[in-house]
């Protein structure tokens, strides 16, 4: 064997191909830019690229194999799921080139799917990093130990022959510490020749002329003696891979958790592969109750937990603090360990196993997530909302010392912790609820000044402690309210925020918030509140307390100022025509007494204010005081209907014209509507409503349909009827019997029952109306199915356009187009077929609103792309797909034609003609719409004759179109004439029309005088048509 030195890594031959920022070439020639991207380190250029991966340059390497030998460890995490496996012919891998270049990151993440792969001389990742002295990539990789080489090869320092290992190669180079790590695993193995590493260690330690090399090889016959010495040597299994066997996966588990088991040992580091080994030690405990499985939640080892998850009952027997200042109670899971550390995909894991533990305080997985602002670990856990805690808590976080009182909740941990985004994932859940002593989430924001959430948490607003309670070292009595802690601490913002629903209030010692402003001594709080000394309010003009506490729905300040009540406002308002208006039942029920008497501003009362606004609820609170209110009314309203059967002689007597069967129709109690309709049927409101109105309104069907024969087809003053109310319910039993009586009417817009279903997009309703108001338009022209394009409710127009497609606007508008210009993709394709004519006429329009939607709704085979892109050689290779259509039917031809790719239609014409859309339109018909002359004289010998379902001809697509130039290939079809009238591109036809006669009824003067010289040439002066294209036998 010939002596060499260790060549330099810059003089190595592989290195020299790779200088950074080389341009690299695919086997054509041609750019790769996803290669370039990879060894520029480019990431944004990879993401742009991607569906590159997989193409190699001219050395055969891919994107993924440039990035390891460049050491882009960003750029190999992303094509790692595309390229990992690959093999260069040489039998290079990305790993064996990270290996080489000792980018030890790289080796990480590619370690998984490439480890143990050889090339074509049996080379190893390992033996590659052993040769360039990468003692880090080495510690990676010995999983790899053991393995030789199976034929002679090229090295560094020279050639070497067959079954070589990676001792032997660093025994050749003196590596002195990675000998070291490679002993345990292949001491003894032989080469071909049967030498061992030692031979090659003295081999090379002696120069070319004889003379003995102090340094690493003396070192290393030191270590290797040991094969000259023993024939039998021991060697260990080479360990799994792992990627947790560098220095810092080391440090990161030093001095956190104590181990005392093998099992733990192997768990804490991460090596998912030597758990097996170790499973007799399942379920064994440290002294404080750590398990195998908390070390690999702590270690965020994934690949560990499966075999663990037996373990997921074991508690914690005491608290542990670990060193990122976490601290996990007594009786803490490894799920709560998971959650304050942040460990995602390991609660996903554990979350089935341990619902809702708690710990020996109370606390829950989502609270230590919450304490310790895990917020990608709240949304898993939010099943465990609502807990509250068995005892005090100290906050974790911030300089003041923070106790949380007993029976908090996540929500207020949050606030109180200013963990803003987790506090608004848990509003939804937990808003509302407080601790045993009172306190709220939005007390504690007050408290703390987390003004963002405040608005948030309003909807606590108004609550008061129920007990003496402690804020910090102070002590405050029962009834304290989120103000009153904000003026206490100073808080300006979050008082701000707090005055206009907490303004006015007391603690059972009769202090205000402006008492506690003094008390802190906070002159800016104390201005700020001086309007609540004086008992003032922020307002309007002539307006009292009362009355803007009830414009504001604050029930605790309307009880506190209801001795204003009887006053009004400049509009004439009072504070319960206010709580009415919101229908705010708490406020009327403490106003109703007070001011039942006072009218509003039209003069009319509070109980007709509320029957007039549909608040029956607050009807029935106001007629108990309402003394114009009849004995059967007020029966009817509170449901005492044995009471309401004595005094039916009051039938008569109408509230404000609300009748007794309106109020019993409107509350479902069908067993009065017999007694009481011969006497009040078909009696109506100031507004023109009717029983049969209100039965509809309130859903009450089984009273509507006994009132449905007395008062069906009445209508209000804006013409709307019983069946336009119950269109926009979810439901109605007596829908087929209304629609018979009063389907067809309209209201003052000219909209029918079924354009109100339409819009509110009832598809049950519209599916019983379309059958007896289809075909209805409004009075500005708009259709049923014209709503569903514009609200975009697809169901509705999926009804609605087998019977109202091609219909305008009086403004010449369609659905179609409709739907296009509010982008309902769903939409277009369905009415694109039925519609198309109406908009072909505008080119331009067509080009730019529809021309995303043909393009992203075209399931676009290697046919289809073709005939749109005119790529011939595509088009030619694909051919075997002819006659597929996209989602919207067109064909190949028909794309071809649209876009006049003449080249395209001369392959096409014999395979796909005569085909059509749903509507009858052909490739003739559309290459006529847009002026493809060329292919309209190709397609002419084809297609002639065929007519669309209303009879359109393509020669009478050229007339409304004026494609004069067109009309001489489609004379033939002068003879033809429309089936039905029908509508197109802002023209109405009627049956029996032909070409000559709708270029008349247009105007058309170019096309006539053509039509006419074409029809009185004889059929001998036009050159014979050439047969183009093939026919399919």
């Amino acid at each position: 064997m010939v002596r060499s030195r260790f060549i330099d890594r810059a003089d190595d031959p592989r290195e020299a191909t790779y200088a950074p920022g080389a341009r690299s070439h695919d086997s054509t020639g041609r750019s790769t830019l996803l290669i370039d991207a990879a060894i520029k380190g480019d990431v944004e250029g990879i993401m742009a690229n991607i569906h590159l991966a997989g193409q190699r340059d001219a050395l055969g390497e891919t994107a993924l194999m440039k990035a390891a030998i460049y050491g882009r460890a960003k750029c190999v995490s992303i094509l790692l799921d595309k390229e990992a496996g690959i093999q260069r012919s040489d039998g290079w891998t990305a790993l064996m080139c990270a290996a080489a270049n000792g980018h030890h990151e790289c080796v990480s993440l590619l370690l998984k799917d490439e480890v143990r792969m050889v090339d074509s001389c049996g080379v190893t990742a390992l033996m590659r990093a052993t040769t360039h002295g990468c003692t880090r990539s080495v510690l990676l990789l010995l999983y790899e130990a053991s393995m030789q080489t199976t034929r002679v090869s090229e090295w560094p320092f020279g050639c070497m022959h067959a079954q070589i290992t990676a001792l032997m190669l660093a025994a050749a180079l003196g590596n002195v510490s990675i000998i070291r790590m490679l002993v345990p695993y292949e001491l003894g193995l032989c080469s071909i020749y049967g030498h061992m590493a030692f031979w090659y260690a003295e081999y090379n330690a002696i120069d070319s002329c004889n003379r003995f090399i102090f340094g690493g090889h003396r070192a290393a016959m030191k270590l290797l003696a040991i094969e000259r010495t023993k024939s039998v040597h021991v060697r260990r299994p080479p360990p799994p891979p792992t990627e947790v066997l560098d220095d810092q996966a080391s440090r990161r588990n030093k001095n956190s958790l104590q181990i005392t088991s093998d099992l733990m040992r192997v768990a804490s580091i991460g090596n998912p592969y030597s758990i097996s080994y170790h499973i007799r030690d399942l379920m064994q405990q440290t002294p404080e109750g750590v398990t195998a499985l908390m070390h690999a939640v702590y270690g965020g080892w994934e690949g560990c937990i499966l075999p663990l998850l037996r373990e997921t009952c074991l508690r914690l027997s005491e608290t542990i603090s670990l060193p990122n200042k976490v601290r996990i109670n007594k009786d803490g899971t490894a799920l709560m360990l998971a959650a304050a550390l942040g460990r995602t995909k390991i609660i996903e894991y554990l979350q089935a196993l341990q619902p809702g533990m708690t710990d020996v305080f109370g606390l829950t997985a989502l609270m230590y997530a919450t304490l310790y602002g895990q917020h990608s670990c709240v949304k898993p856990l939010l099943a465990e909302t609502g807990n509250r805690t068995l005892a005090e808590v100290i906050l974790p976080q911030g300089a003041e010392r923070c106790t949380m009182s007993i029976g908090s909740t996540a929500l207020m941990m949050a606030v109180a912790s200013g963990h803003i985004r987790i506090a608004r994932l848990l509003i939804p859940y937990e808003l509302g609820l407080m601790t045993a002593s009172g306190s709220s989430a939005l007390m504690l924001a007050a408290y703390y000044n987390v003004v963002t959430i405040i608005p948030n948490l309003i909807f606590e607003a108004g609550r008061c402690t129920l007990e003496q309670t402690y804020w910090g070292d102070q002590s405050f009595p029962s009834g304290i309210t989120a103000l009153m802690l904000a003026a206490q601490r100073g808080h300006l913002q979050a008082a701000k925020a707090l005055i206009p629903y907490e303004l006015g209030l007391m603690d059972s010692s009769g202090s205000s918030a402006y008492t506690y402003s003094l008390q802190a001594q906070d002159a800016n709080m104390t201005r700020l509140l001086v309007a609540e000394q004086s008992g003032c309010f922020s307002l309007k003009e002539n307006e009292t307390q009362l009355i803007a506490a009830a414009r504001r729905g604050l029930v605790l300040l309307v009880k506190h100022y209801l001795h204003q009540a009887g006053a009004i406002d400049d509009s004439g308002m009072s504070a319960l025509m206010y709580s009415i208006q919101n229908g705010d039942l708490q406020c009327v029920s403490l106003l109703a007494e007070l001011e039942v008497n006072i009218l509003g501003p039209t003069g009319e009362t509070a109980l007709y204010s509320a029957m007039s606004q549909y608040h029956l609820d607050l009807a029935r609170v106001i007629g108990r005081y309402d003394t114009q209110c009849s004995s059967l009314l007020y029966y009817i309203l509170n449901d005492e209907i044995d009471n309401a059967l004595t005094v039916l002689e009051q039938a008569t007597q109408t509230y404000h014209q609300y009748s007794a069967l309106m109020l019993a129709a409107a509350s479902g109690h069908s067993n009065l509507i017999g007694k009481l309709l011969y006497r009040e049927g078909r009696l109506q409101t100031r507004e023109g409503e009717t029983a049969l109105m209100l039965a509809s309104r309130f859903a009450q069907w089984k009273t509507a349909y006994l009132l449905l024969d007395k008062e069906g087809g009445l209508q209000t003053k804006t013409g709307c009827t019983a069946l336009m109310i119950a269109a926009s319910k979810e439901s109605c039993d007596c829908l087929q019997q209304l629609a018979e009586k009063e389907a067809g009417l309209r209201n003052n817009k000219g909209e029918t029952a079924l354009m109100l279903a339409t819009r509110s997009g009832n598809s049950t309703m519209v599916k019983v109306l379309v059958n007896y108001e289809a075909g209805i338009q409004d009075i500005e022209g708009w259709s049923a199915l014209m709503i569903a394009a514009t609200t975009g409710h697809l169901e509705c127009a999926r009804i609605l356009s087998n019977h109202e497609a091609r219909r305008l606007a009086s403004n010449g508008t369609c659905a179609l187009r409709l739907a296009l210009e509010r982008k309902h993709i769903s939409i277009v394709k369905l009415l694109l077929p039925l519609e198309y004519p109406l908009i072909s006429n505008n080119i331009g329009a067509l080009e730019t609103i529809s021309q995303t939607v043909f393009h992203t709704n075209v399931r676009e085979s290697s046919l289809l792309r073709a005939a749109i892109h005119d790529d011939i050689p595509m088009l030619l290779a694909e051919l075997k797909n002819v006659r597929s259509r996209d989602e919207c039917g067109w064909t190949a031809l028909m794309h071809a034609s649209k876009k006049g790719h003449t080249n395209v239609v001369r392959i096409l014409v014999g395979y796909e003609t005569r085909l059509t859309l749903p509507d009858g339109m052909t490739a003739l018909m559309l290459s006529v719409v847009h002026g493809a002359t060329d292919c309209v004289e190709i397609l002419a010998s084809r297609e002639l004759l065929m007519q669309t379902q209303d009879g359109l001809t393509a020669l009478m697509l050229a007339v409304l179109h004026n494609r004069v130039d067109c009309l001489r290939f489609l004379v033939g079809e002068a003879h033809l004439k429309t089936k039905r009238a029908g509508q197109t591109v802002g023209c109405t036809f009627p049956a029996g029309l032909s070409a000559l006669d709708l270029a008349y009824q247009l105007d058309h003067c170019d096309v006539i005088n053509k039509l006419v010289q074409l029809a009185s040439s004889p059929r001998g002066d036009e050159p014979p048509r050439k047969q183009i294209g093939r026919s399919i036998r």
